[in-house]
């Protein structure tokens, strides 16, 4: 994810190209080792297998390569998004006063790595991601900082971004949350989410 700023905008761009740099050449490889299959008569599977094959690729392809764009309007207090794959675009326009902070979201974790994207909490708890797919590196953390630091939330704490996932009802992100910052194995980080939202009359069941 690039991310740029000037005293007017902060903008943040993710383009994963390099997804369909391999997943589109393979969908292209497998449909025309379908085609040859078919025209030499080949048994079924290996053609009904390559089909599969390439569309499967050629999905994913168009799944994730999607370019996504968020630029954040100082003046106008205002964020303008888009996200634009192969075949669909989504747009938008939020004040800021509608988003209350960033907040990194993990898919797994295996050890003490794990892949994330930043999504916004926006003042009705929903979530707006800024990209689709996850991905490794310290990306998603650097731009919930630059999303938070531009929107003058105050500097959290990994319990804080626990707390706040669990209130937000993502349970099983505030776990491997706690999983990667802390080592907990799951019954460990169970229990710690239990004990810090204990005493939150918002606690989410």
């Amino acid at each position: 994810m690039k991310i740029t700023r000037d005293k007017h905008f902060l903008t943040l761009t993710d383009f994963p190209y390099l997804f369909g740099v391999i997943a589109f050449p393979a969908a292209a490889f497998l449909a025309y080792h379908a085609v040859v299959a078919f025209h030499r008569a080949e048994p079924t599977r290996d053609v009904v297998g390559a089909t599969f094959g390439a569309l499967f690729f050629f999905a994913a392809g168009a799944l994730f390569t999607q370019r996504c764009h968020f630029e954040f309007d100082r003046a106008a207090q205002q964020l303008h998004w888009s996200r634009r794959d192969l075949f669909t675009r989504a747009a938008g326009t939020l004040p800021f006063d509608q988003i209350r902070h960033a907040v990194v979201q993990s898919l797994h974790s295996r050890g003490t790595s794990m892949t994330t994207r930043v999504a916004l909490v926006l003042a009705d708890n929903s979530h707006l991601p800024l990209t689709r797919a996850y991905s490794t590196g310290g990306a998603a953390e650097r731009a919930r900082v630059a999303i938070n630091e531009l929107l003058a939330v105050p500097a959290t704490t990994p319990d804080d971004d626990i707390l706040q996932l669990v209130l937000a009802g993502n349970k099983v992100d505030a776990i491997r949350l706690a999983r990667t910052h802390y080592g907990y194995d799951l019954a460990q980080a169970k229990a710690f989410i239990d004990s810090l939202t204990a005493d939150n009359p918002a606690r989410a069941d």
